[in-house]
């Protein structure tokens, strides 16, 4: 299976926003803080590189001095625009990382279920993926103040991070950018650029990225309003397979074996519990209808 490293961007300016957006705190902790918060409930064990303008890098190190990230966390000093900032973190990341997930530590929104879902669609397609949400918005051209004409939206996406790329590729693709006198925008730009194939993983969950005063109000708002479901990644179909066997095990012994300890009875409770929460709705429904069944055979039985 392929392995994942992180790059957390931390950069920009804060020239709308009026100062450095990433140092606000929501429940006590920072902007970007968050974002780290979510990879690290999705993937606790792999390397993150944190990419910091080199003005702030003493600040950013005392500030996760004891943050729980611990090992795994590496800070690395940005360039002058966003593209130097990933290659510089794309040149110190070991060669055991086969794909990059990219993520702007100004959407601290990001879950682990969407970072994970992100990752599984690179592994299984084989292209980049970028995550987008739908356009609602009409869109216009403009020339100046003019209305030149209506952009149609069905085929717009607005473009966010997370966003996923095999290392060897991006770094192929920046280097035909460099080598072109271009300087693309976003990632995505420069791996089109090379002729790589680049995917979307669209979604509807707020994402946002925090930009101005209002959006960190908006932020400290929608914060409080998550649910575990955002929390809980989607496990494979392996994982919940296993899950769901272990089940019929469990119901098994408590049921048609006669069993009548307590604890067992409070397994398969929990059991049920593990397969509402992880499980996709098939097992769920076949879980449900097995544990009646089991319930009115183990009637009969005894």
């Amino acid at each position: 299976m392929k392995s994942t490293a992180i790059i957390l961007v931390a950069g920009g300016s804060g020239q709308r926003y009026g100062k450095s957006k990433l140092w606000e705190m929501v429940d006590g902790r920072y902007i970007f803080q968050h974002a780290l918060d979510a990879i690290k409930h999705e993937i606790p064990s792999r390397q993150i590189f944190l990419v910091v303008p080199e003005s702030e890098s003493a600040q950013y190190k005392a500030a996760l001095d004891t943050y729980y990230l611990g090992e795994f966390l590496n800070i690395v000093i940005g360039g002058a625009t966003r593209a130097e900032s990933v290659q510089n973190a794309l040149a110190v990341i070991p060669e055991k990382y086969d794909l990059v997930l990219i993520h702007d530590a100004a959407r601290p929104m990001v879950t682990p279920v969407l970072i994970q879902e992100s990752i599984e669609k690179a592994r299984v397609t084989g292209c980049g993926v970028i995550v987008s949400a739908p356009v609602t918005d009409t869109i216009k051209e403009v020339d100046g103040d003019q209305v030149v004409r209506t952009v149609p939206r069905k085929h717009l996406v607005a473009v966010q991070t997370p966003q996923v790329f095999d290392r060897l590729k991006l770094i192929e693709a920046y280097q035909k950018c460099k080598d072109a006198g271009l300087a693309p925008t976003d990632d995505a730009g420069a791996y089109e650029y090379a002729g790589f194939g680049v995917r979307t993983l669209q979604h509807t969950a707020p994402n946002f990225k925090i930009t101005y005063p209002s959006d960190f109000d908006l932020f400290a708002g929608l914060f409080r309003t998550r649910t575990l479901k955002d929390y809980l990644p989607k496990y494979s179909r392996q994982v919940e397979f296993a899950i769901f066997v272990v089940s019929l095990a469990a119901i098994g012994v408590c049921f048609f074996f006669g069993a009548k300890s307590p604890l067992l009875y409070a397994g398969i409770w929990l059991i049920t519990i593990a397969n509402l929460v992880f499980n996709r709705l098939p097992f769920r429904i076949i879980w449900l209808m097995l544990l009646f069944l089991a319930g009115w055979a183990s009637h009969l039985l005894h």
